[in-house]
């Protein structure tokens, strides 16, 4: 039985970490064969310097989130970072796709609205990154054939059935609750001179990295007992941290793939070979994801 305020609220973000990974496809190669990247231009950049040094942060990150999943002595005090490093490595590889375009925010905020941007005018995206929750109408801008949004799910149920619905469902309860803590801040950053009614109208959409920035920011300041306290099992934590690398993975997958049709795919190749021959030298680990997607991706231009 969930009795304590840390065991409710890491179930709580169990829940929607789960439910965030299971929307990803099984097979995202599949799903992303399916992209129409034929109106995408090659873009020649003299200097990839900058981009190459966010796709060197964002793997190395992913590397790290690896070691503790993998680790059975540290995951369950590796919770308490995991959602921090999937955070920022998601951040690194947007930096690196937002600057194919000369595009560079300034602060989170801005980062996430030129990503929301991006989805609003692109199709390249799979999973959970395919939508935007809107604000005004509090609902997705769009949703997969068939699934249905039960706006009365309980978060604190374990073992839900992961159907789609019941995923998309607890997708859509984490994006109206991190719109209501947007909305209490700005109710009083402005020391309650304007109405939550009016502050709704004038807070752009949300989409996925609104959410992780939120579980980032519980995990390193407000709920970060619940990460080490709430966790009922091993079991429990080391699902937790599964599932964060699975969104990381196919993150990745979906933004090392758009990145690779801009830059061309041999340009992309090399950056990542570069990469794993720097990593050969500096440390034992052979295996590296970006490795493994890039040879997925050379399949897909055959």
């Amino acid at each position: 039985m969930i009795s304590s305020y840390e065991e409710k609220s890491f179930t709580t973000y169990l829940n929607y970490v789960v439910a965030i990974s299971k929307i990803f496809p099984e097979d995202a190669a599949d799903d992303l064969q399916k992209i129409d990247v034929s109106s995408i231009k090659k873009i020649s950049l003299n200097d990839k310097k900058d981009i190459k040094k966010l796709l060197y942060l964002a793997w190395s990150t992913e590397n790290i989130l690896n070691e503790a999943h993998n680790d059975e002595c540290v995951v369950v005090y590796a919770n308490l970072w995991s959602t921090v490093q999937l955070y920022y490595a998601i951040f690194s590889i947007m930096r690196a796709y937002l600057l194919l375009f000369k595009c560079t925010p300034k602060d989170h905020v801005a980062l996430m609205n030129a990503i929301v941007s991006k989805i609003e005018s692109k199709d390249y995206f799979i999973g959970p990154w395919k939508t935007i929750y809107m604000p005004k109408k509090r609902e997705f801008s769009s949703l997969p054939r068939g699934v249905k949004i039960n706006r009365e799910i309980s978060n604190l149920t374990r073992f839900w059935n992961k159907t789609p619905s019941n995923c998309w469902s607890l997708f859509y309860k984490f994006s109206n609750s991190t719109l209501s803590k947007l909305i209490d801040k700005k109710y009083y950053d402005s020391k309650k001179s304007k109405t939550r009614k009016l502050i709704t109208q004038e807070i752009s959409p949300i989409c996925l990295l609104h959410l992780l920035y939120r579980l980032r920011c519980r995990s390193n300041y407000q709920d970060g007992d619940a990460f080490i306290k709430g966790t009922n099992s091993v079991e429990d934590a080391k699902i937790f941290i599964k599932e964060i690398c699975n969104i990381c993975y196919n993150s990745f997958f979906n933004f090392e793939y758009i990145i690779s049709r801009y830059l061309s795919t041999s340009d992309y190749s090399n950056i990542v070979n570069e990469y794993k021959l720097d990593m050969e030298r500096l440390s034992q680990k052979k295996q590296h994801n970006c490795v493994n997607r890039l040879n997925i991706i050379k399949g897909f231009s055959k």
